[in-house]
């Protein structure tokens, strides 16, 4: 697919975007990047990537924009609250501001357990027998520390090497 040029006007500014999929637009920096730099040495074309992308977009574009505009309603009534309960410098009572959120339902308190089931397991995790840590889904400290203990620190691995002088 030839990629059509078109000129995009938006808060005053002018951008320069390139039809690349299936009404896709992508700014030209970002087209550059990805077709110069990340795609080289891939065995993935140019235009393979940028239908995904489109096909991506097309099967969860509304639920993101729909994302999108719940946390700008959240944010707007965080923000109302803060000028509200903050006028003249008042100290926010840390218990009210904690039931606020949860309220609006920025955050569910504790007692509503995570919801995991084995249906969505990645393979390896299902079938290769190795060390494994049970920890809570809400600190990624600990999940960190899971996949290191699991498949061993990059990082460590790294360190391990004379790769760092």
């Amino acid at each position: 697919m030839k990629p059509v040029r078109a000129a995009v006007h938006r808060k005053g500014r002018r951008f320069c975007h390139v039809q690349v999929a299936s009404g896709l637009k992508v700014h030209t920096a970002i087209v550059e990047l990805v077709e110069r730099e990340v795609l080289p040495g891939t065995d993935v074309a140019a235009g393979q990537f940028w239908s995904g992308l489109a096909a991506l977009q097309e099967e969860f574009g509304a639920r993101n924009d729909a994302l999108l505009e719940k946390r700008a309603a959240l944010q707007a009534q965080v923000s109302a609250y803060h000028r509200e309960h903050q006028a003249g410098g008042a100290a926010v009572d840390p218990a009210h501001y904690r039931a606020f959120l949860e309220r609006i339902g920025y955050f569910r308190s504790a007692e509503e357990p995570a919801a995991m089931g084995p249906a969505a397991t990645d393979p390896e995790m299902a079938e290769v027998p190795a060390p494994q840590l049970v920890c809570p889904v809400d600190n990624a400290r600990y999940i960190v520390n899971a996949a290191n203990a699991r498949w061993g620190s990059l990082l460590d691995a790294l360190y391990g090497t004379d790769v760092v002088p």
